[in-house]
């Protein structure tokens, strides 16, 4: 017994030590086109992606110094494109930023808890670069949002969660310019 304790002394230590990735902050800025997508599952339809979400993935790209490039959501086109794939090909069509960024998001009532109602929020980040779409990095994420208040429906839910999920996109971008020349 006291020698697997200190067989695994060493391990705790060693990975007690491991430091994340460092914000990977470009030398001169680079465009992104980014496009926020919230798929509403239960009207099967897409919307623009909440406000709070999209200053707070902003606010994640410009401390990397990306320039974010907004694309405005076309309703209609993107109800109809409901796989990942082609709506980066699309997004990748429409812009001549290097890089690509395709948020989407999804929240799902999950049931109430002690007098509150917990929701999952669910968001799916693809980054690309423009020219090589088919070795795109793709991540999902997932928070529970507890929302005092039966009102509080799907964007209510993705707000309060809003600065949590940039945090971790902001880590996968880290991860996707560490050792990129760009």
């Amino acid at each position: 017994m006291r020698c697997r304790q200190l067989l695994l002394l060493p391990t705790l230590v060693a990975f007690g030590c491991i430091k994340p990735l460092p914000t990977q902050r470009l030398a001169t800025p680079v465009d992104v086109a980014t496009l926020l997508v919230h798929d509403d599952i239960y009207q099967n339809r897409a919307f623009t992606a909440t406000d709070e979400l999209s200053s707070a993935i902003s606010e994640a790209l410009r401390q990397r110094n990306l320039v974010d490039k907004l694309r405005k959501l076309d309703i209609k086109q993107f109800s109809r494109l409901r796989d990942s794939a082609r709506r980066l090909k699309r997004l990748g069509s429409e812009s001549n930023a290097p890089l690509l960024m395709l948020v989407e998001s999804q929240a799902r009532y999950y049931g109430e808890i002690r007098g509150r109602f917990r929701w999952n929020v669910y968001l799916k980040v693809t980054l690309s670069e423009r020219t090589q779409l088919d070795s795109a990095v793709t991540e999902q994420f997932e928070q529970a949002a507890i929302m005092p208040f039966a009102h509080q429906k799907e964007a209510d839910a993705i707000s309060s969660v809003a600065k949590v999920m940039a945090r971790q996109v902001g880590t996968m971008i880290d991860q996707f310019l560490a050792g990129r020349a760009l």
